[in-house]
């Protein structure tokens, strides 16, 4: 499979994440008819998003455990120069 149809495929996952159009356990069969792949390969690449799209959310969630972690430091020391 060429990057170029990888990236398209990416692009389709991506909308479908947001829209919910097609339920995940539909999806491989979907991408196997949409973009004519083996079932296999359709397998194979939504696994491939699938892992890529986890880290994505756990560096986001990881970027606003920080964000709100300093806002409680910030708030704790404001406290306690209040006090």
């Amino acid at each position: 499979m060429n990057d170029h149809l990888r990236n398209e495929i990416y692009l389709y996952l991506d909308s479908n994440l947001i829209t919910q159009e097609i339920p995940p356990e539909e999806m491989v069969s979907s991408l196997a008819s949409i973009f004519e792949l083996s079932g296999f390969d359709a397998m194979m690449v939504y696994a491939d998003w699938t892992f890529n799209l986890i880290p994505k959310e756990d560096d986001e969630l990881m970027k606003l455990e920080e964000e709100l972690d300093k806002e409680s430091l910030d708030w704790e020391k404001r406290d306690s120069e209040n006090e």
